[in-house]
């Protein structure tokens, strides 16, 4: 009984959304992905560092979705091999520096104007990022346009609420490693 699902991983959207919304016909289905548009369109012939898993830079949603911007700027994939699962697992702040510093040190990702976080994890590190590339590298995460395409789907159905709603976490993983997780990210949320 729900309004709409919201499949807020680029992998999974990547390998399931299309399936999801044959399967959900009368469901709102939204995805996202890496937000490149708003970064490509950002600064004319920028340089955009796109950080994502490494499955989600080789499935070919991603691959399409970066040559269909490849004569408007220069868009170059950062596989983070461990990022995600660092954030998961509560990793220090020195220790997720030490890491992003490591993966962006090569002189292929030196110099960028824009970044995408191409993994909805990375949110959560985005001022480590910020610190770690300067002020004048701006940051986009999809999170901004998955958000207003889920309003605008459930305006389009008219299944938007027009007071306060509840939020339910479910996790087909570890209950308590999802409990850990929410509280040290989220502001504000305790879980039972």
């Amino acid at each position: 009984n729900v309004k709409a699902i919201v499949v807020a991983c680029n992998t999974a959207t990547s390998a399931a959304v299309a399936e999801m919304r044959k399967l959900y016909e009368d469901i709102a289905v939204v995805g996202i992905e890496p937000a490149v548009k708003p970064a490509v369109r950002y600064k004319k012939g920028s340089r955009v560092l796109v950080l994502a898993t490494p499955v989600t830079l080789r499935e070919e949603k991603f691959r399409k979705l970066a040559a269909s911007y490849e004569t408007e700027a220069e868009i170059i994939p950062v596989p983070m091999e461990k990022l995600a699962d660092m954030i998961e697992a509560g990793t220090g702040e020195k220790e997720l520096e030490s890491y992003i510093k490591e993966k962006l040190s090569d002189e292929k990702y030196k110099n960028p104007d824009s970044v995408v976080l191409g993994c909805t994890h990375y949110a959560f590190v985005s001022e480590i990022i910020s610190k770690i590339l300067g002020d004048k590298v701006k940051i986009f995460d999809g999170g901004t346009g998955v958000a207003k395409e889920t309003r605008r789907k459930l305006e389009e159905n008219n299944a938007l609420n027009s007071g306060e709603g509840s939020i339910v976490f479910k996790s087909s993983g570890d209950a308590e490693k999802l409990k850990q997780f929410a509280e040290l990210y989220i502001e504000g949320v305790a879980l039972i």
